[in-house]
């Protein structure tokens, strides 16, 4: 791999137009060159004006009739031309050198297939944030001992090398849960996958509140691992 490889950002989006501006301009910002990397967004069935502002921002904008994540990601990762492929979301601020750190990993590691990393809410009090430090890697850890040796990856906050996503066959779209999971199994098999925790992703906590869907949440995490 090139010191400096072009590599693809998808951020998958359903009605999004009130946060997606803010991740597109930060992820413009990025201390990886400008020229080194695209910023894929699949408009998933929106009904708003997501796809205007993905063009607006100068982002490459792709259309995936079939609502759902899994959909939503096969589809930005199938066109990606890069040589490595990120995932985040639509609603999150990742820190300007997000994309360095990523590839510096797998130019330091070339064992890696695939990497994901810690999470932190931007929009939650300071309690919330010290609860996430320890409980994120908890719960990758225990992804991890249950999956019987695979770290799962976090959809907000991954990246893999685009020959071993093809060499699988991609995401699994009939998945309604899991499908970063998933994944990360599969391409198990042709190298390492690892977690970086001190690599950051800033996500909104608007899903993260202690009611029915969360529950439901963390049984299907632990189902899936």
């Amino acid at each position: 791999m090139s010191k400096q490889p072009f590599v693809s950002v998808v951020v998958p989006a359903h009605n999004e137009e009130g946060r997606l501006g803010m991740t597109l301009d930060l992820l413009k910002r990025q201390t990886y060159p400008r020229d080194k990397f695209e910023i894929i967004v699949v408009d998933n069935n929106s009904t708003d004006r997501t796809a205007e502002v993905a063009r607006a921002a100068g982002a490459r904008v792709i259309t995936e009739p079939h609502p759902g994540v899994a959909w939503a990601r096969e589809a930005g990762w199938k066109v990606a031309t890069g040589e490595i492929v990120l995932s985040t979301d639509a609603d999150v601020q990742p820190p300007e050198n997000w994309m360095e750190q990523v590839v510096h990993k797998f130019s330091t590691h070339p064992e890696l297939v695939g990497l994901t990393g810690g999470l932190r809410f931007f929009d939650k009090p300071r309690w919330f944030n010290w609860c996430a430090v320890v409980l994120n890697p908890f719960l990758v850890y225990l992804g991890f001992f249950m999956s019987r040796g695979v770290y799962n990856f976090t959809g907000n906050n991954m990246a893999a090398r685009k020959w071993v996503y093809e060499k699988v066959g991609g995401f699994n779209t009939q998945l309604h849960f899991g499908e970063d999971m998933d994944l990360a199994r599969r391409i198990k098999k042709f190298g390492k996958i690892k977690f970086f925790p001190g690599l950051v992703m800033w996500c909104s906590g608007r899903r993260y509140t202690f009611d029915l869907a969360f529950w439901r949440y963390f049984v299907n995490y632990l189902w899936t691992s």
